[in-house]
């Protein structure tokens, strides 16, 4: 592993985090409508 993805590597990991988290939301927003 290069230097830097041992620094991007948390970032993509916390994006992907939050873009499915947003996802979730969405989802029970659209089946409680």
């Amino acid at each position: 592993m290069t230097e830097w993805w041992i620094k991007i590597s948390p970032f993509i990991l916390f994006i992907c985090l939050f873009m499915a988290a947003f996802f979730s939301g969405v989802e029970t927003a659209v089946i409680s409508t």
